[in-house]
């Protein structure tokens, strides 16, 4: 587990904006699979999984992967190659169920994701969670180019798209667990001892 936390690391440092984005879409992904009652060998697997979600950016010219405005048609299929490149990566250390969850993270529930228009249950378990996962995390922290949500904004947004965007069940568990699965940080209260 150690070097594939190593890796995620190096594609979360390639992009500033993702700074322990697969660490928290590992241990998101994590939480989700527990409460669907998934086991732990199975929980180990898409842990690694999750962590090696994003692996396939390493590819991506900088250019494109660090553009600070809209990306074009053209560079959109660009970043539309990063799920099947990094499942091809992760395929010389992970499992092959595990390299399909990397590949189809990026399919929707409704069958209008990428990279093969999968759609409902022929969509790989694993690859229903991280979705989830990753997609919680990117629409809560901050990025280069806006778009952050507050929180309020973005379990509305997983209310919206459960169905169309992502599996329900996920969708529900998510959406009554979040504040176990993932806590508000709360500042850090600093006593006067004066």
């Amino acid at each position: 587990m150690g070097a594939l936390r190593a890796l995620a690391a190096v594609v979360d440092a390639k992009d500033h904006d993702t700074h322990l984005h697969s660490e928290r879409t590992a241990d998101l992904s994590d939480g989700i699979a527990r409460a669907l009652g998934w086991d732990p060998p199975s929980l180990e697997r898409l842990m690694s999984a999750a962590y090696l979600h994003d692996l396939g950016k390493i590819g991506i010219p900088d250019a494109i992967l660090l553009k600070p405005a809209a990306l074009d048609e053209a560079e959109w299929r660009v970043i539309r190659t990063h799920p099947q490149l990094g499942a091809l990566i992760a395929g010389e250390v992970l499992d092959e169920e595990q390299a399909g969850w990397i590949r189809n993270h990026h399919e929707h529930w409704d069958g209008s994701g990428y990279p093969s228009g999968l759609a409902g249950e022929d969509i790989p378990e694993g690859a229903r969670i991280i979705s989830i996962a990753s997609a919680w995390d990117a629409m809560t922290r901050p990025r280069r180019y806006g778009g952050e949500l507050t929180r309020s904004e973005a379990l509305e947004e997983l209310w919206r798209a459960r169905g169309r965007r992502f599996w329900p069940a996920a969708t529900g568990v998510l959406l009554d667990a979040i504040d176990e699965l993932d806590p508000v940080e709360e500042p850090a209260v600093v006593e006067d001892r004066a």
